[in-house]
């Protein structure tokens, strides 16, 4: 599993062993003050960094080295998203985003995809049922896709997981967790057939195996 920091360093964490083992800063060409918001990590070692204002870059998971990517940000006025890649019916990596709407409804705006190739933001569909909040996605070995999100919409501490449909955006079995706050920061991933969810604050940070 990798994890980014906002400031901008690149970590590996091995979960049998509990441990992490520093790769390097990044040194993507980011306008000043402007940190990472997101991360994806594709079947090659490859990351896709989602910084702040909407800019994207790819960054090697051996030396944190970063390059810029053609993605525009502002695509369907999505500025900020989660991400996550999940297998297509073929077994070719594609990465799914959802927006970031956290500060108007509360609530995503729905599910999208971004090829890359072209960085092209496509929308897949609104949630349904649309209970989805700030979110970031991650995918299993099988093709299949799921979400974790703080409960924001609420006020009190604790978190979502559930399986989300890659093709029509059905929420599917959302399951309530005592993880996190509505001010955490977040990241998700699944490894060894578990999920591993990071969360933390400015202060400390935990790590939580999810069965």
């Amino acid at each position: 599993i990798y994890v980014v920091t906002s400031q901008n360093e690149l970590y590996s964490f091995y979960p049998p062993t509990l441990s992490f083992k520093f790769i390097g800063n990044l040194a993507c060409p980011a306008s000043p003050g402007e940190t990472p918001f997101s991360m994806a990590v594709d079947r090659k070692g490859f990351a896709y960094v989602l910084f702040t204002d909407g800019n994207l870059f790819r960054v090697s998971t051996k030396t944190a080295a970063c390059l810029p990517t053609s993605y525009q940000p502002n695509q369907l006025g999505w500025s900020t998203f989660g991400m996550g890649f999940s297998s297509d019916d073929d077994g070719n990596d594609q990465l799914f985003v959802t927006h970031d709407n956290s500060n108007l409804s509360g609530f995503s705006d729905g599910l999208g995809t971004i090829n890359t190739q072209t960085f092209r933001l496509s929308s897949v569909a609104t949630f349904s049922p649309p209970i989805v909040q700030r979110a970031e996605l991650t995918g299993t070995g099988d093709g299949r896709l799921f979400a974790y999100w703080p409960d924001e919409a609420s006020g009190q501490d604790g978190a979502f997981i559930a399986q989300i449909n890659r093709k029509d955006g059905q929420v599917i079995g959302a399951s309530r967790i005592d993880v996190g706050s509505p001010h955490s920061a977040f990241a998700f991933a699944f490894w060894g057939g578990d999920f591993w969810i990071f969360s933390g604050d400015q202060t400390q940070s935990s790590i939580t195996k999810y069965d």
